[in-house]
């Protein structure tokens, strides 16, 4: 393989972001859960419960805390804000 390989990039852990199919319209509600420190949807430590108990978090982040079923992929909150910015930029 060494022959044959110059150079590598890995990029991990590997997240999709078109596995939760999320409305772009939730997109404010990101930053305000990255801000709680949950950084993935089902991701390991997104717990629907807990989000909504969390008196620093709006009515909304609880509301669309049930959308997310926790037995699916995790999924980066940070790549829906870049995916969300390229459909607005359109590039």
């Amino acid at each position: 393989m060494k022959t044959f390989l110059h150079k590598v990039i890995m990029m991990a852990p590997c997240m999709w972001a078109a596995a939760a199919n999320v409305d772009p319209a939730f997109s404010p509600l990101f930053a305000e859960l990255r801000a709680e420190g949950i950084g993935a949807l089902a991701g390991p430590n997104w717990d629907t419960t807990a989000i909504c108990a969390n008196e620093n978090l709006s009515d909304a982040a609880c509301t669309f805390a049930g959308y997310i079923p926790e037995t699916q992929q995790p999924t980066s909150l940070k790549v829906f804000g870049h995916f969300n910015q390229m459909a607005v930029a359109q590039r």
